[in-house]
C-alpha cells in the first residue's frame, strides 16, 4: 500500500496538519529496523542505492515520483496468506499501552495466533 499526494504533491491532503503529514511520511531511508528511544520503531526503507525500486504513479491529474519512502509497512507473509492488505506495527515496548484500547475498541477484529507445531494440543 502506497501512501501519497500529500506534502509538495497535495498540501491539502487530508492527513496534512500544519503543513507536514500526520502520518510522518516520506519516512527515512533505513537499511534495518530499529526501535527509537520511546519504542516507536524506524522500519527499514531501502534506498534507490540498496536495491530500492522508484517508480510513477498517477494519482487525480498528477503524476507522482514515488520510493521506498512512500510504502505502508506491512507483511508479505500476511498479506500472501489472508489475500488481503494488512498494515502492521512493531510494539516492542511498556510504552505501548494504546495498543490494548485499539484492539479492544471495536466489534470488528481477528485473532491470530502462532503456535509450535512440535507442541501437544491441550
Amino acid at each position: 500500500m502506497v501512501h501519497a499526494s500529500c506534502g509538495s504533491y497535495n498540501p491539502r491532503s487530508p492527513c496534512m496538519k500544519n503543513a507536514i503529514c500526520s502520518k510522518r511520511f516520506s519516512k527515512n531511508f533505513s537499511t534495518e529496523t530499529v526501535t527509537g528511544e520511546a519504542g516507536y520503531p524506524f522500519y527499514r526503507h531501502h534506498s534507490l542505492e540498496n536495491n530500492g525500486i522508484r517508480t510513477t504513479i498517477q494519482s487525480w491529474a498528477n503524476c507522482i515520483d514515488i520510493d521506498n519512502r512512500w510504502i505502508v509497512p506491512f507483511s508479505p507473509v500476511l498479506s500472501r496468506n489472508f489475500r488481503a492488505h494488512i498494515n502492521v506495527k512493531l510494539c516492542s515496548s511498556v510504552k505501548s499501552k494504546y495498543i490494548c484500547k485499539y484492539v479492544n475498541k471495536g466489534s470488528d477484529f481477528a485473532v491470530f495466533g502462532v503456535q509450535n507445531v512440535n507442541d501437544e494440543a491441550t
